[in-house]
């Protein structure tokens, strides 16, 4: 389990990785599929540019859990929400949780351009110095496909 939460900790820490790069209305769309023993995860990301600077940032992340490890979920499910204590309160930051018997989905949309260098340094959560190419390859290398 502690597997599990790591792995989904990584995935929540990587929605967010941003920057500048891109030409003017660019996007670039992500999407992961990994399945372990007991659970099943889903992402997608998609980070929008305006100009060379990341814009927004809308991301899904699904874990579905089998039964013999589904007593666990809320406790992941309120590991997973608490990344974004130090944000989800800021302008331009919309957080969606929802769950089922077997399952959570964590939506988040992030308008980056609500947010001064300082803010986003000081929640380590964004490397505004990043690329376009370069925020798709950190994803590539985590194993999504982008387009």
């Amino acid at each position: 389990m502690k597997r599990v939460f790591k792995l989904g900790m990584l995935v929540l820490s990587l929605v967010l990785v941003t920057g500048c790069g891109g030409s003017k209305g660019k996007t670039l769309n992500c999407t992961r599929e990994l399945n372990e023993t007991g659970m099943n995860e889903s992402s997608a990301m998609k980070v929008k540019f305006k100009g060379d600077k990341v814009n927004k940032i809308d991301s899904t992340l699904k874990i579905t859990l089998s039964d013999e490890f589904v007593s666990s979920l809320g406790s992941l499910k309120s590991s997973m929400e608490s990344i974004y204590d130090g944000i989800k309160t800021k302008d331009g930051v919309k957080i969606k949780s929802t769950s089922d018997k077997n399952s959570f989905t964590i939506n988040l949309e992030l308008d980056v351009s609500k947010f001064n260098e300082n803010e986003l340094a000081g929640i380590d959560l964004v490397d505004v110095n990043s690329s376009y190419d370069e925020i798709k390859s950190v994803y590539e290398k985590e194993g999504y496909t982008c387009k």
